[in-house]
């Protein structure tokens, strides 16, 4: 039986979190918070900078901008099925939520069976995103949090010593940049969790500490 999109997207999205809440004992928007606010306020200490897609409305509101961060985290988390919240492909991040919502998309709506606010504290902030705001703001704030997460993609990229992207590719093939590199950028210093240490070895400010998936 062909399984649609629909179907996929609510299998995937319950299954994710309630894997994610065993294992980590919080919900997966948990983490992708405290990684969006830091982002939110690099952001905004760096308003000149711009990517592929412009930059960040000053307009748009702070909060919904954090929340828009959030959950395009948060929904990469499974995409990127069997990753850690460090490992994840930054590049591909950025774009996870403006996919999910662009014109004539085949994800299902926001709030709907298949794609369920999430359960409180972040119900609150998620719906204030994608239920309560217009559609012409919702899509201002989406396209700002993909201009701001792509220029932090950009800027980490510029950063990334020789030494770590060769080892990265000899080793296991890759080439990407995950969000655990962005630690230094946005001045997080505490251990981030990868699933493996090795390929982060040699940047500079980086502390990781090791971390099975067991989603």
């Amino acid at each position: 039986m062909t399984t649609t999109l629909e179907e996929w997207v609510r299998h995937n999205l319950a299954e994710h979190t309630e894997k994610y809440v065993a294992a980590y004992g919080q919900h997966p928007l948990a983490e992708c918070f405290g990684w969006a606010r830091a982002i939110e306020l690099w952001q905004r200490q760096h308003p000149e900078l711009r990517g592929d897609f412009g930059q960040v409305d000053p307009a748009v509101d702070r909060g919904l901008l954090t929340t828009a961060i959030a959950e395009s985290l948060r929904l990469s988390l499974v995409v990127q099925s069997n990753s850690v919240l460090g490992d994840l492909d930054l590049d591909r991040a950025r774009c996870e939520l403006w996919r999910w919502t662009r014109t004539a998309t085949e994800h299902p709506a926001p709030g709907s069976v298949h794609w369920p606010a999430p359960p409180a504290p972040y119900d609150i902030p998620w719906r204030a995103l994608m239920l309560d705001v217009p559609a012409d703001e919702r899509r201002r704030v989406i396209m700002s949090a993909t201009a701001a997460m792509t220029v932090l993609a950009d800027s980490v990229t510029a950063l990334l010593p020789a030494v770590v992207f060769y080892r990265r590719l000899d080793e296991a093939g890759i080439t990407y940049t995950a969000l655990a590199q962005a630690a230094p950028v946005l001045g997080i210093t505490h251990p981030i969790a990868v699933s493996n240490p090795r390929f982060f070895a040699g940047t500079e400010g980086l502390t990781v500490a090791a971390q099975d998936q067991p989603l």
